[in-house]
């Protein structure tokens, strides 16, 4: 007994978490505990064994004996105060929770979905702000197809957060085609029951936002896509135009303030035009399938990063720069930005960027 290790604890995970949670812990220890990133040799060794036993159904269940005979001779240990209710996510379906919720989003029984809310967001986000808000997505967005899958938890001592990827596919009726999309969402354990729990976002900006794409509708399709430009075509090509830049940074602007999902620019200066050619390169073999950028200036580039934290553009601008020959190093400088809520608009973004760089 005295060698004893206590495998869930070192995942952190509950006794009766399932293969996708384990799974899920172990990835997130392995990031921050692997000996490649400076981590303990011991402590991962731990880890990997732990994992080893507890994803193996047969090793799983000789262990679980072992570890219920070593904390009942412990005398250490009430199996009644474990509560699953609060702790295992997976006893009770934390996923269909969510899929609730976007099923009363597609059937448009918005007063259902604002019920499964977190109090959180109902101490910030009104009744009828979350009704004039779905209603004016709907007018542009159907939904008609949705599917999650987990991507992390939070077991902190105060809260239980499970994070979902979540893939939609809706219909553009201003544009008149269909659309995949990808966001987060929560599920938050609060007062005994799972509810949805929404980022922090300025609801009332985005309903201004979407009444004013709607008016240019009436007026004016041309004016419509200066707002909510048609993007299948340019939206996963790296070198743009300056103008099909600026829709794809209004197209991501508009996913943010909907889904809150983060993305990130670089504004690259060149000194030179001798080094433009080589940059342009870089930045095409450095960078993602959907990751976009343009000439914008004679002077820099600017470089769209969706998906992306600000830490990803200075990642980024490192590859380019290592693989950028000697002479040239000190003929280029960048910035990089990251949106949040201060930025109104895609203008505010550019004018931002267009200030003196780092």
């Amino acid at each position: 007994m005295s060698h004893f290790i206590d495998y869930y604890l070192v995942l952190q995970v509950h006794y009766l978490a399932s293969d996708d949670i384990i799974k899920a812990a172990y990835r997130k220890l392995c990031q921050t505990h692997h000996p490649d990133k400076g981590g303990s040799v011991d402590l991962f060794q731990k880890i990997q064994e732990s994992y080893e036993t507890l994803i193996d159904s047969e090793k799983k269940k000789t262990y679980l004996k072992e570890w219920m005979a070593h904390y009942i001779h412990q005398d250490s240990f009430d199996f009644g105060e474990l509560k699953p209710s609060l702790y295992d996510i997976t006893m009770y379906h934390v996923k269909e929770v969510l899929l609730h919720y976007l099923k009363a989003i597609q059937d448009k029984n918005y007063e259902k979905a604002y019920s499964m809310l977190s109090v959180r967001n109902k101490d910030h986000l009104f009744y009828k702000d979350f009704m004039v808000w779905q209603k004016l997505i709907s007018e542009i967005h159907h939904l008609l197809d949705y599917d999650c899958v987990l991507e992390s938890f939070n077991h902190g001592i105060n809260k239980l957060v499970v994070t979902y990827k979540v893939k939609v596919k809706e219909f553009n009726m201003l544009l008149n085609q269909v659309e995949e999309d990808y966001f987060r969402r929560e599920v938050l354990y609060e007062n005994n029951r799972w509810c949805i729990l929404l980022s922090d976002i300025d609801v009332r900006f985005i309903i201004r936002k979407y009444k004013k794409i709607l008016a240019l509708n009436k007026k004016s399709a041309r004016l419509l896509k200066k707002y909510l430009p048609k993007i299948e075509e340019n939206h996963f090509t790296k070198m743009v135009s300056k103008k099909y830049f600026i829709n794809n940074c209004e197209y991501e602007l508009l996913r943010y303030l909907r889904y809150k999902n983060s993305f990130s620019m670089i504004k690259i200066n060149i000194k030179k035009e001798s080094v433009s050619e080589i940059i342009e390169i870089l930045i095409n073999n450095e960078t993602r399938k959907i990751d976009s950028f343009c000439k914008y200036t004679e002077q820099y580039f600017l470089v769209l990063l969706p998906e992306s934290k600000l830490e990803h553009g200075d990642v980024v601008m490192n590859k380019i720069i290592n693989k950028l020959p000697n002479e040239y190093i000190h003929d280029i400088t960048y910035r990089c930005v990251e949106i949040n809520e201060s930025y109104k608009s895609v203008k505010n973004i550019l004018e931002t960027l267009t200030r003196s760089s780092s």
